[in-house]
């Protein structure tokens, strides 16, 4: 279906008289509290970066600025905050008043200075010396999830790795989760805990969501070789500098045996997807509690339920591997992307790689000579691939994902206007999987809280058959469609004439293209999310009279989105009908939430209404 979204769903909305007035900001509502200043303790590092990932999901939020709670508390149903310290007392005495009437606060990394309204008392040092009596950070450990059926809590096999976060012990809670230690040994500390307030509810997430999800996803600073593994499948300490020496999940803890792959670990679990959608499960089940209808623009085009990206680093240039790769991609009806080692292909099959519809992006190569680490040897690098391709190359993968230093890498890629980077991921067997956290683009933030207009979108595995067994694929593909992410394979055009490696490749391109999948290229990936990321909730109001009311979400774009989805979680099944006309309802069930979605045009510079009328 192409249209232009003007939606009517019809369905009963039970809104609390004191909260169904008309208001401008969205039902739910998201704080980022202010960075403790130097010496100050810190329980949430990097709060703001809470809105890079909501923003990503689509969810029809408001950014609320801490001195503007209080006043915007009217307006809204949910209230998220995240990061360090206490709130102001004014604004705890307007949200208790608003609590009391059905309002949710939902706090990550702080009780705001109320522990009791979550049910919780604050830990502190059995110890105290020049720092006073500051309470207890949580460090590093694990969330576990108390036994039962709880939909707050992650679908996850594993306990949830995280750093830091604000050390509490339940007193009246009710305890959804609770803390193991960096040894995964039980503690007494409660990692996620809700406690009614009122007619409303607080819920409180200990560990620090952004500063965890921050540290898996970009790891740390690559000065030095990393420890590796103890079991020989992850050799690791090898004199150079690449990626992996940044990672900061456990060996033992975050890495599961791979189904099917006998005795080989990976990182089965993108653990960092699964902190983010802890908190949007917590906003999401709030919502369906409180019978809070929310809006959120769906991840990919066609309501697909997840993405596929076959990229191919060039390495030795060999024609024949070349010419073999671009016939099985011809059989698979699949476009690709080909970070190109320089010297390159001959200029024949660089045209036609680029007239088969498939991307050529740049490969820096700082591995033949590891002084060439520099952002001047990369901007040379991708001078020359940029008149080889005689077009401006979009995405880039670094040969044998050679890294340095912490983010500046994000900045010479953003001054040279690399737009998307594909370096973080796996060399060794032992590291398949989701060792970086994530099966989704995300754009990195630099130590100072500078966001780099660059995407990075990791690479999950290699080399199928050469680099671990066939099962790999499976369990890269499982994750990519449990957390509704990109399923990332790389294969090199030198080993498309050994059978059993391109039939490994036709292999996951086929079970992704049966599960709905769609397979994309970087530059595809990178223009869709940007312009998804141009796409702003403006307005949401209310209105009510005799019996007889009427939601509605409005929002604009600056880019066009072809086929776009939109979700709507809403109290009751709806009926939908467009410019007047029935339309039939279709469900769907993302992160164990039952939505009704609909697809159309959104078109550029326009308000897009979206009304629910009851």
């Amino acid at each position: 279906m192409h249209t232009t979204f003007k939606l009517y769903i019809a369905l009963l909305l039970c809104l609390p008289a004191s909260l169904a007035s008309a208001a401008s900001l969205m039902p739910v509502g998201v704080c980022d509290l202010p960075e403790p200043g130097v010496y100050a303790y810190r329980t949430c590092a990097h709060s703001a970066y809470v809105h890079e990932f909501l923003r990503h999901a689509g969810l029809g939020y408001s950014r609320v600025a801490v001195d503007k709670v209080a006043e915007s508390l009217p307006s809204l149903r949910i209230l998220v905050t995240v990061g360090s310290g206490d709130l102001p007392e004014a604004t705890r005495t307007a949200m208790d008043a608003w609590l009391n009437q059905g309002g949710v606060w939902i706090s990550v990394g702080t009780t705001g200075g109320v522990p009791d309204w979550f049910g919780v008392a604050v830990d502190h040092p059995q110890l105290t010396y020049w720092h006073g009596d500051m309470p207890c950070t949580l460090g590093e450990g694990y969330m576990t999830a108390e036994p039962g059926d709880n939909a707050l809590n992650p679908v996850t096999p594993i306990p949830l790795h995280f750093f830091n976060g604000i050390a509490v012990h339940p007193t009246t809670c009710r305890v959804l989760a609770r803390v193991l230690d960096a040894h995964q040994r039980p503690t007494s500390r409660v990692a996620m805990a809700e406690y009614m307030h009122g007619s409303g509810r607080c819920i409180l997430i200990a560990p620090d969501i952004t500063g965890t999800v921050i540290h898996i996803q970009q790891g740390t600073a690559i000065t030095r070789d990393h420890v590796p593994s103890s079991d020989g499948s992850a050799p690791i300490s090898d004199g150079i500098l690449i990626t992996e020496d940044g990672m900061t999940l456990d060996w033992i803890f975050d890495r599961q045996p791979v189904p099917g792959a006998g005795e080989l670990p990976g990182f089965t679990e993108p653990i960092a997807d699964e902190w983010k959608e802890v908190l949007l499960r917590a906003i999401l089940q709030s919502a369906r509690e409180h019978r809070v209808a929310v809006p959120m623009l769906w991840f990919y085009p066609r309501n697909l339920p997840a993405l596929g990206h076959l990229s191919h680093d060039t390495d030795g240039n060999n024609p024949e591997g070349a010419q073999r790769m671009l016939e099985n991609l011809d059989k698979a009806q699949v476009h690709s992307t080909w970070c190109v080692l320089l010297p390159g292909y001959a200029p024949d099959i660089i045209q036609k790689i680029s007239q088969s519809g498939h991307e050529l992006a740049t490969h820096y190569d700082a591995c033949s000579n590891i002084a060439d680490w520099g952002q001047d040897k990369f901007n040379q690098q991708v001078d020359k691939l940029t008149a080889l391709f005689g077009m401006t190359p979009v995405s880039n993968k670094n040969h044998v994902l050679r890294w340095e230093g912490e983010t500046e890498f994000y900045g010479w890629c953003d001054a040279k206007g690399i737009q998307l980077d594909q370096s973080k991921g796996d060399c060794q067997s032992g590291e398949t999987g989701f060792m970086f956290g994530t099966c989704h683009p995300y754009q990195p933030m630099a130590p100072d809280g500078k966001m780099y207009n660059v995407f990075e979108l990791c690479t999950a595995t290699q080399d199928l058959i050469m680099t671990a067994p066939i099962a790999v694929g499976d369990m890269i593909l499982n994750g990519a469609f449990r957390h509704y992410g990109v399923a990332h394979f790389l294969f090199h055009p030198a080993h498309s004439t050994i059978p059993a490696v391109a039939d490994a490749m036709f292999y996951v391109l086929a079970q992704g293209k049966t599960r709905g999948l769609e397979w994309w290229t970087a530059r595809d990936i990178n223009a869709w999310e940007r312009a998804r990321r141009t796409a702003e909730w403006t307005a949401y109001s209310t209105e009510e009279k005799d019996g007889h009311g009427k939601a509605s979400a409005t929002f604009k774009t600056t880019s066009p989105l072809p086929q776009a989805t939109v979700l709507w979680l809403a109290p009751e099944k709806p009926a939908i009908h467009v410019d007047g006309k029935d339309q039939p309802v279709q469900g769907v069930e993302r992160w164990g939430f039952s939505f009704t979605t609909v697809t159309g045009d959104l078109l550029p510079g326009q308000d897009h209404e979206l009304a629910l009328v009851w």
